[in-house]
């Protein structure tokens, strides 16, 4: 994780922020408000969290889809016994965001991957 040294500690704290919302509400609020108020809009390290986390937030729905769908079929098949081993597949994606969060407190921009590539190609980040 390469750390920036030319952000700001406000620039480190909305980008956490950013993280953090997604976590928390389970939406993306900040990151937006990042992205179209025009103070922060201008603000690369800010911008390249609010569209991570963005991103971030979308592949999370997804896999809390597929994770939902494996809880049940696996839960079917063991007649209920595996739901009480299985449920914490749901906390991966708030764990790993958790992780980001910190990680843009800190002051660096995470590789994340598939995410990142996808950004840069779209010139989003």
């Amino acid at each position: 994780m390469p750390i920036d040294d030319q952000v700001t500690p406000d620039d480190r704290l909305m980008a956490a922020l950013a993280w953090l919302c997604a976590v928390i509400l389970q939406f993306p609020l900040v990151s937006l408000i990042l992205l179209v108020t025009e103070a922060n809009k201008e603000r690369p390290f800010q911008r390249y969290h609010a569209v991570a986390s963005i991103g971030f937030w979308l592949v999370a729905i997804a896999y809390e889809v597929i994770a939902a769908i494996a809880y049940g079929v696996l839960g079917i098949l063991t007649l209920g016994c595996g739901l009480a081993c299985l449920w914490p597949i749901f906390f991966l994606p708030h764990l790993v965001a958790l992780y980001y969060a910190y990680a843009a407190y800190m002051g660096s921009r995470p590789y994340i991957p598939l995410i990142t590539e996808f950004m840069q190609r779209q010139g989003w980040a």
